[in-house]
């Protein structure tokens, strides 16, 4: 499965972590009191994809969850970033499931905007 882990600090791309992705599950640094709801849809996504097997599902919550995000004051966090290339990650899985690639590109376009605002872990699944 493709999600992304690493510790506190700088992750891939320079983006910023506040913990690891482990197994769906986003462990929240001891200073956040609650999941926000776009890590809810993460973990939905995550549990659809690679639990239920759910592809379409998984995506659909990938994609709520991006909305979710894009609706925001402050969606250009650095924990924003991190959600939002955690749940295009998972969406791409979910599109490479369903055997729909020459979709994929698009759908990350349409997630951020320009081939230059994708973040590079998200183009090395490429």
């Amino acid at each position: 499965s493709i999600i992304f882990s690493g510790q506190s600090g700088a992750g891939a791309g320079g983006m910023k972590r506040n913990g690891p992705l482990v197994l769906g599950r986003w462990r929240p640094c001891a200073r956040e009191p609650a999941l926000c709801p776009g890590l809810v849809w993460l973990e939905r996504a995550a549990d659809l994809l690679q639990v239920q097997r759910n592809f379409a599902g998984a995506l659909a919550a990938c994609e709520r969850g991006l909305e979710w995000l894009g609706r925001q004051p402050g969606g250009s966090a650095p924990r924003a970033a991190d959600i939002r290339a955690s749940l295009c990650a998972m969406g791409l899985q979910a599109l490479a499931e369903r055997r729909q690639w020459r979709r994929a590109w698009d759908w990350l376009l349409q997630q951020y905007g320009s081939p230059d605002r994708i973040p590079a872990a998200l183009l090395q699944l490429w």
